[in-house]
């Protein structure tokens, strides 16, 4: 049976252009368009946070797709290919920053976010250059490029990764849900015990959004994207049975849980716990994904040529969008308004995401598989995982 990965390299581009948007909504001076609408089902246009759970689960996903269908390759080999993958790109896009930053040397833009302003303007001394370039430290990743964050957990969870897979392997359903749903119940206690009884948040490391204390948190979606791939089939069966009405109502469940933060209570700090206010958006990815692989009306929507597209370099647009903003907006910067400078840093990013794909991505994948010297025949498509 076909493995429709290209509806979820389209899924993965969409989220990728959300991340762009979410970006330039805070970039912005405060009372923007965007503000003023947070609180509506248009949020579902411009999320970052979301997005990034969504990669999660998609990378879940497809990573474990070869251990379903007993074609893995050797864990060596999979590294290699994981590191190439991974890595290379990002070395590139860090080097980039880099060069860019000593060239433009930026003193942050008056009437701009805090956040913007906090990006390029500091001075980064050796020790952070180097865990920019191996990303599996704990680090201030906010300095040069703010999305190397989830790169970082991407990698040390990727390392992992064949291990867990094991265990997913030897069990059934039931204790293959109870082993995903332990990581955030035994994270929520040590959250519940840290800021209850020490008043010290468990979250709040000098790594930031890099801690090693996240990394299990995030692990947990790679494990729920492998049990989606797992029952796949009987998800499928499920799904056909379903009328119009239900798979409506599944939708809009699905819609609403994704938008959580924004659309349920957001000012009631007991229902968005960030654990919480997490695995409901996971509930979001799960259901996108199921619609994404199953209805044939979403099939049709994320193979549509140009969404297939941004979904193949989606990788790059995610690594280099940022780069391509604060070049633009300080080269731009009492040339032309702010928001004009943002829409055309917007539509570059496609044009530098489609080169470094073809010059970066692309020879990256490539070399990994050259280096691992496996006959590309016998080993599934795995174009929508980064």
């Amino acid at each position: 049976m076909k493995t429709r990965l290209e509806e979820l390299d389209s899924l993965r581009g969409i989220a990728a252009i959300s991340v762009i948007l979410a970006h330039i909504s805070i970039i912005l001076p405060a009372s923007n368009i965007f503000e003023k609408i947070n609180y509506t089902p248009l949020h579902i246009f411009w999320l970052g946070h979301e997005s990034v759970i969504l990669f999660f689960v998609l990378s879940g996903f497809v990573l474990s797709l070869p251990f379903f269908k007993k074609s893995q390759l050797g864990y060596k080999d999979y590294l290699i290919r994981r590191i190439c993958r991974i890595l290379i790109p990002s070395v590139v896009s860090v080097i980039l920053a880099l060069s860019l930053m000593k060239i433009i040397s930026p003193a942050g833009i008056p009437g701009l976010s805090r956040w913007f302003n906090d990006i390029w303007t500091e001075p980064l001394f050796m020790q952070s250059i180097v865990n920019h370039f191996f990303v599996l430290g704990e680090f201030n990743t906010m300095r040069l490029n703010p999305v190397i964050w989830s790169l970082i957990h991407e990698l040390r969870i990727s390392i992992l990764f064949p291990f867990l897979m094991l265990l997913v392997l030897k069990t059934g359903w039931k204790k293959n849900l109870a082993l995903v749903l332990s990581i955030p119940l035994l994270y929520f206690l040590s959250y519940y015990v840290c800021l209850k009884v020490f008043s010290y948040d468990l979250t709040i490391f000098r790594g930031g959004y890099s801690s090693y204390s996240l990394t299990p948190h995030y692990m947990a979606f790679f494990l729920l994207g492998a049990l989606l791939a797992r029952y796949k089939d009987h998800i499928r069966i499920i799904y056909n049975k379903l009328n119009l009405l239900l798979r409506s109502i599944l939708f809009v469940f699905g819609f609403v849980s994704y938008l959580y933060v924004w659309l349920i209570l957001p000012n009631n700090n007991m229902l968005h716990i960030f654990i919480m206010n997490d695995w409901m958006i996971a509930l979001g990815c799960v259901v996108f994904i199921v619609f994404g692989l199953n209805s044939r009306v979403m099939s049709r929507i994320l193979l549509f040529k140009p969404i297939h597209f941004v979904g193949k370099i989606s990788y790059s647009i995610y690594l280099y969008h940022m780069i391509v903003i604060l070049t633009l907006t300080y080269a731009l910067n009492h040339v032309v308004p702010i928001e004009i400078s943002l829409t055309i840093s917007f539509v570059v990013t496609f044009v530098v995401a489609t080169l470094m794909y073809y010059l970066v991505e692309l020879p990256a994948i490539k070399l990994g598989k050259r280096l691992t010297k496996k006959n590309e025949a016998k080993q599934p498509h795995l174009q929508a995982e980064f």
